[in-house]
């Protein structure tokens, strides 16, 4: 059995240091850039992938990072300027959105914290751009 799970947790930090080298490189030929991308938890991608599965979809998610901020501490030139939850709507947007589905993201980030939090959409900023 220790086998397997040797074999997940190599893999696993094999994708993070491809994902972490593919970013460092889009920060050092764009270093005033503004990079925004979604990082979801592992519960996330082992649900989406079973997903993708079951409708016979060829993709799959490969990393997890439940935390962005580890991103920022790869010192890879980029710095995490915003990330928001699933269910985190900007103030400008709010407003605009139907009174049900308004209700339905309050109840879902105070009942279901857990499942807003599997999801995040950030904005990081290279090192020499503002991020705004």
């Amino acid at each position: 059995m220790l086998v397997p799970l040797y074999a997940r947790a190599v893999e696993s930090r094999r994708r993070r240091l491809m994902v972490k080298a593919a970013l460092a490189q889009i920060a050092g030929n764009f270093p005033d850039a503004s990079i925004a991308f979604d990082t979801v938890t592992r519960r996330a991608v082992v649900h989406a992938n079973k997903d993708h599965e079951r409708l016979r979809l060829d993709a799959r998610f490969v990393w997890a990072c439940p935390d962005p901020t580890e991103i920022e501490r790869w010192q890879i030139g980029l710095r995490l300027v915003e990330s928001l939850r699933l269910t985190d709507i900007p103030a400008s947007l709010w407003s605009r959105l139907p009174w049900p589905m308004r209700v339905g993201f309050r109840a879902l980030s105070r009942l279901l914290p857990g499942i807003a939090d599997v999801y995040r959409f950030n904005l990081f900023a290279g090192r020499l751009g503002t991020g705004r």
